[in-house]
């Protein structure tokens, strides 16, 4: 399935080179009693939705759980295209240290010079921004989409070169476990909101799950878009 908001509907495959992909899904999921990853939504598995995107640009995609057994039943729970290699993952710290020991998860275990690091709670991911921001990454550490001073940075949905592994390691070193931070230490680039909104009118490709109203509204706009391919109410 396509993601909302892009033109293509169905699997259709563009490999990009040396350029991998991380699904960070190891969340709690407090508010929603648990990992997000396998939650229903629409028919499938959360994490389902955002594999379908980024499965179309990379042939190898690392799920990054809390522990190996959960990275490996997420995988489990999901129906992997043709060619795509499924890589298990744990952020090795136990009691977590956020997303951030996830990403150095990710980086280190993908075996690709630039990775692709998005949430496993962003169902509407765009294509059409993320073949941008991995295009714009090249020659820098990091990009990242940048929204604005409400939203600011949206770090868990970015692209990282491998050698950003080394910095995550001295700043989860100091104790500090914000991706931001991350960000502020390397070479990173961002993509602004106006070009953002160029290739995501919608606006959904950054919509993220938290909460039973964030499925109730994500099932809306999957069901409504559904039946405008079908021409519900159409005479």
């Amino acid at each position: 399935m396509a993601a909302m908001g892009d033109e293509v509907v169905g699997p259709v495959r563009k490999v990009i080179d040396d350029v991998g992909a991380v699904i960070l899904a190891g969340g709690s999921g407090s508010r929603l009693g648990g990992n997000k990853a396998l939650l229903p939504l629409a028919g499938a598995p959360m994490a389902q939705h955002v594999l379908d995107v980024v499965a179309g640009l990379v042939d190898r995609v690392v799920v990054v759980g809390n522990t190996m057994e959960e990275a490996k039943t997420v995988i489990a729970g999901l129906k992997w295209p043709d060619g795509v290699a499924a890589v298990p993952a744990d952020d090795g710290v136990g009691e977590r240290q956020g997303p951030l020991a996830g990403i150095r998860a990710g980086l280190a275990a993908c075996g690709r010079a630039r990775c692709l690091v998005v949430g496993c709670d962003m169902p509407f991911l765009c294509r059409g921004v993320l073949e941008a921001l991995i295009g714009l990454s090249q020659g820098h550490d990091a990009a990242a989409p940048r929204l604005g001073p409400v939203r600011a940075t949206e770090p868990l949905c970015a692209v990282y070169e491998v050698r950003c592994v080394g910095v995550i390691d001295a700043l989860l070193a100091s104790g500090t476990a914000k991706v931001t931070r991350l960000l502020d230490a390397v070479d990173t680039v961002y993509m602004e909101a106006e070009e953002c909104s160029k290739l995501d009118p919608a606006g959904l490709g950054f919509f993220n799950v938290n909460t039973w109203e964030d499925v109730a509204a994500a099932e809306g706009v999957i069901m409504r878009s559904r039946c405008a391919r079908a021409g519900c109410g159409r005479g």
